[in-house]
């Protein structure tokens, strides 16, 4: 049997961990077991993408935690001076490292180094401007504020555009793994999916030609996990925990999404689980193993993983 372990921080263990431990207890049941780690943009993502692909070429710029502070300090950094009226900063934070980074992108940019914004799942569709855009998610503005929110959204953005000299690339190429959503028809820079990432700061990316993504899905990609899980007999994924608000994480999302295009049956190895069944497979989940706190994961994991073995 060959079991695929595609894991995510759980408890105290992030992925790359968690994936060796949650490994040795299907390998000592006898399966053929390959294991990889998986995260969200972060420490863990960082230490995931060390492990996976040390000598990737590729500039990654995280989104997470960026927002109008940092676009503000990128926008000045082209000489786009144009903010909107209603622009309100919603973090408060240096955008230093931000500005440094893009700058050095115009370096990189002219030897073929792909910029790559990595980003939140949830924030990989995310509009800068437009119906769907960052603007009418503001509720605390009324609707004539919100359009003129998004109109100086739109004319900040194509002034970056302009600015910089290029032209947003969209996102991954369509069919490449869940939350890939393709380049966009209208071609406005606001309109492309990930443009509101960061607040805006994936439009920023995609101005120096570079694309944003989830963290997950480059790490799945740089694995080439969707080739792993057509061979797999079963998939394997962790979380930290598992209920009905958030049925496991951006990583099991990601790979339950697979695992199913596959027709692969996926387990979730989860510090605490709050569902039944029938929820567990609503999400394409055949079963979720509860192994409390402060469990030795291997040992927690040793009855279960032989009760999912042929």
């Amino acid at each position: 049997m060959r079991a695929l372990v595609a894991a995510g921080r759980i408890g105290d263990h992030d992925g790359v961990d968690a994936a060796v431990l949650i490994g040795r207890a299907w390998r000592s049941a006898g399966a053929h077991v390959a294991a990889l780690g998986l995260a969200e943009p972060g420490a863990d993502w960082a230490r995931a993408h060390r492990a996976l692909c040390p000598d990737d070429p590729a500039h990654y710029l995280s989104l997470t935690g960026h927002g109008p502070d940092a676009i503000v300090a990128a926008m000045a950094s082209v000489g786009v001076c144009n903010l909107p009226r209603h622009w309100s900063p919603t973090v408060d934070m240096s955008a230093m490292d931000f500005d440094v980074a893009l700058e050095r992108q115009r370096q990189r940019r002219a030897h073929g180094v792909e910029l790559v914004g990595i980003c939140a799942a949830d924030q990989t569709g995310q509009l800068l401007t437009g119906p769907l855009g960052l603007a009418g998610a503001r509720g605390d503005l009324g609707l004539a504020e919100r359009l003129g929110l998004d109109r100086g959204l739109e004319h900040w953005a194509q002034g970056l555009r302009a600015a910089v000299g290029s032209g947003p690339t969209g996102q991954a190429p369509a069919g490449s793994g869940p939350g890939s959503t393709g380049d966009d028809a209208s071609g406005l820079p606001g309109r492309v999916p990930g443009s509101g990432a960061g607040g805006g700061a994936g439009a920023v990316v995609q101005a120096f030609g570079g694309t944003v993504r989830s963290g997950v899905d480059v790490l799945a990609r740089a694995a080439r996990l969707e080739q792993s899980i057509a061979r797999a007999d079963l998939v394997v994924t962790s979380c930290d925990v598992f209920d009905v608000d958030h049925w496991g994480s951006p990583v099991t999302d990601y790979v339950a999404a697979l695992a199913n295009k596959h027709e692969k049956p996926v387990v979730v190895i989860a510090r605490t689980n709050h569902t039944n069944e029938i929820g567990q497979r609503s999400v394409g989940i055949e079963a979720v193993h509860a192994i409390g706190d402060d469990a030795d994961v291997t040992s927690a994991c040793g009855g279960f993983a032989r009760s999912w073995i042929w």
